[in-house]
């Protein structure tokens, strides 16, 4: 693995380079994080995906978002828009890297969002593989809502004033009122019809997906055998050798 940091807009973004292992594929893989807890509960994850993309001679690059892990940038100044112009950017930066032609996207929850998004931005982008995409972006931070408050009532010990302050962080993190409502306006419908014929959608999470009607959106779309609920994920119990296997089988 070698980390580097690259610049889009002027923004400074972490990147780390899977090189492949012995024969090269003429192949490149850009892994798209999701977001606050949910990255790092999957960075393990993701990061187990890179090395066995990378052992079968793909060119891997994982990044971070700007305004986010070890990017530069703060939370606050970060927007959806710059989001999906770091992806186009990582996925050049990838070409550049490697000298290849084409990238696959692999993304996961926001992340996943943000991916199929950008694939029409991308020209490089050959396919888009989606892990639990957010598919509405409302809906999604209802959820870390309601993860955080319970959070918080878990902790008894909590003074009147401490839950006060807890609570003006909306979903754990100082976020803006505009990144509120760019990812509480992300709906990703109309980008996956777009993309159909090139993308594959990994459920997991059936108690929030609806398989009929993503198969209705795209006919590569299937349930897996894990039962993953993403407000209490843990790698330890959902991150597995045959999850790994199917989404580096699909890129």
């Amino acid at each position: 693995m070698e980390p580097f940091f690259f610049s889009e807009q002027g923004r400074k973004l972490l990147g780390l380079y899977h090189p492949p292992a012995g024969f090269a594929k003429d192949s490149g893989v850009l892994i798209c994080p999701p977001l606050f807890g949910e990255y790092m509960r999957t960075h393990g994850c993701l990061r187990q995906l890179a090395i066995e993309l990378a052992a079968l001679g793909h060119h891997v690059l994982r990044f971070d978002y700007s305004g986010t892990g070890d990017s530069a940038g703060d939370i606050q100044d970060a927007s959806v828009s710059n989001w999906l112009e770091d992806i186009c950017a990582a996925a050049k930066e990838l070409q550049a890297i490697s000298g290849i032609a084409n990238v696959a996207l692999a993304g996961v929850r926001l992340g996943a969002a943000l991916a199929v998004s950008a694939a029409s931005e991308c020209r490089a982008v050959r396919r888009v593989v989606l892990w639990d995409p957010v598919d509405d972006g409302t809906r999604y931070l209802q959820g870390l809502n309601d993860t955080y408050e319970a959070l918080i009532a878990s902790h008894e010990n909590l003074t009147p004033a401490d839950v006060q302050a807890a609570r003006n962080s909306t979903t754990g993190y100082a976020l803006t009122d505009p990144l509120l409502q760019s990812i509480g306006s992300l709906r990703i419908e109309e980008a996956c019809r777009a993309h159909a014929n090139r993308l594959f959608v990994l459920l997991t999470d059936k108690a929030s997906f609806d398989s009929g009607c993503w198969q209705k959106r795209t006919p590569n779309c299937q349930f897996f055998e894990y039962d993953c609920n993403w407000p209490t994920f843990s790698e330890s119990v959902v991150f597995g050798r045959s999850l790994i296997k199917e989404l580096v089988r699909q890129v």
